[in-house]
């Protein structure tokens, strides 16, 4: 689900994604894969072991504090056994850290994808290490 905080202003989120793109699901699963990957969990793809499945729910811009946003997104992982029953579960949220002004992300788009990629990989870290960010200066 695409969403801008509250549901409205889907026009300004249209507009925004039609100028960067519609990229954010293809991230989010990138940046999963290349933690799973990195953290040395075996994951077969055959069908006798067991199935990752990631589905991310909601995704978009939220109003942060009164007229500044950031870009946000929330993901659920499952791992399930070949007949289906449910082995593990993790739910994640992230939000930007640099909150802007919607004039910001019109006057330039790409702020948006810049400001996704640090969600995608905030969310990323949660769901395969756990809640816990490590906020730089």
């Amino acid at each position: 689900m695409i969403a801008f905080s509250d549901g409205s202003e889907k026009e300004f989120l249209r507009n925004l994604r039609n100028s960067t793109g519609h990229f954010e699901t293809a991230l989010v699963t990138e940046r999963f894969n290349s933690k799973l990957d990195a953290s040395n969990v075996l994951i077969s793809k055959d069908d006798s072991k067991p199935l990752l499945d990631l589905k991310i729910t909601k995704y978009g811009l939220r109003e942060v504090q009164r007229g500044f946003f950031a870009p946000y997104v929330y993901a659920e992982a499952t791992l399930t056994d070949p007949k289906g029953k449910r082995i593990w579960r993790a739910s994640a949220y992230s939000i930007g850290i640099n909150d802007r002004r919607k004039e910001e992300f019109h006057h330039q788009p790409e702020l948006y994808r810049k400001d996704f990629v640090e969600v995608a990989e905030d969310l990323s870290r949660q769901l395969i290490e756990g809640p816990i960010r490590a906020v730089r200066r």
